[in-house]
């Protein structure tokens, strides 16, 4: 009875019409070789909790629309600022809850790669000053 699986499963994910469904009338597809597998997985796999719901999916279009959305490289990195940030649930769920626009991070993300890109140059400097400064120490040192 692969088609009474498939209409509870409807009925739990809350789609509207799941209790007009006949459950017999979704018996013909699980008789095929090539598609009971993926039949199978799908009611075994599927819950609500990894189905997005209206409320999820108007949120999403909210962030879309905002520029809040963080994909690739940038959501690695606010993934990994969140991460280092803190392992506990209460926090992680504060700072999602300040939220900043996409192009607030990437503005960031530029200036402090500019700025540590200045301070290399500096460190460079300084750098090569001291090894100049070091042999000149040595030359003195060695004429006493």
């Amino acid at each position: 009875m692969s088609g009474t699986r498939l209409c509870s499963l409807l009925s739990e994910l809350g789609y509207e019409g799941a209790d007009a469904l006949d459950p017999n009338s979704f018996e013909w597809p699980f008789q095929y070789d090539d598609a009971r597998p993926i039949l199978d997985w799908t009611c075994s796999s599927l819950r609500p909790s990894n189905i997005l719901s209206l409320s999820d999916l108007v949120q999403y279009e909210q962030f879309v629309q905002e520029g809040k959305l963080l994909e690739g490289d940038d959501l690695d990195f606010a993934y990994d600022s969140i991460s280092a940030f803190s392992s506990r649930r209460d926090n992680q769920d504060a700072v999602f809850g300040a939220e900043e626009g996409l192009k607030d991070i990437r503005e960031a993300t530029m200036a402090y790669k500019t700025e540590a890109a200045e301070l290399q140059r500096q460190l460079r400097h300084l750098q090569s000053q001291f090894d100049m400064l070091t042999a000149q120490g040595s030359a003195l040192i060695q004429g006493r």
